[in-house]
């Protein structure tokens, strides 16, 4: 192949290259964006179950030393019901989403990484080549010149 191929064809990588470089950035970006959000809804199911564990405290501890009306046992028991409740439905959702969204975004992030790494491998290979073949060029070249 000669050298003008080789260099046409080694631009064509390059933008492919830099093309692959902005989709990992991109799938970077959207991972990054995943896991803060994994993150905040893991310590919201935290602080959820904190306050349901509180609770659930206070209800057994009653009155504490104090004689309680019997409605306001049911309110506190119910009351935590609620708080179990919430903290099980944001515990579920954080599975969720690190199931799905994380799962997904880590998974495009890796994907896009091993595109970009193909692509590079791809033109540094091509770049040898095209050193391989100026460095032939030049040896002809010296040959020629010492011939005559």
């Amino acid at each position: 192949m000669s050298t003008y191929a080789l260099t046409a064809l080694l631009a064509l990588r390059q933008k492919t290259e830099e093309a692959a470089a902005r989709a990992l950035e991109r799938a970077r970006t959207e991972a990054a964006g995943a896991r803060q959000a994994q993150a905040r809804l893991e310590s919201e199911a935290a602080e959820a179950r904190a306050a349901w564990e509180r609770a659930r405290v206070a209800a057994g501890a009653g009155g504490a030393g104090e004689p309680e009306a019997g409605a306001e046992t049911v309110a506190r028991h119910r009351f935590a019901g609620k708080l179990a409740e919430t903290a099980r439905n944001r515990t579920e959702r954080a599975a969720r989403h690190r199931a799905l969204a994380l799962a997904g975004a880590l998974r495009s992030e890796e994907e896009a990484r091993q595109a970009y790494l193909g692509v590079r491998r791809e033109r540094e290979a091509l770049e040898r080549l095209l050193d391989r073949q100026r460095s032939a060029e030049r040896a002809a070249i010296a040959r020629r010149q010492d011939e005559t």
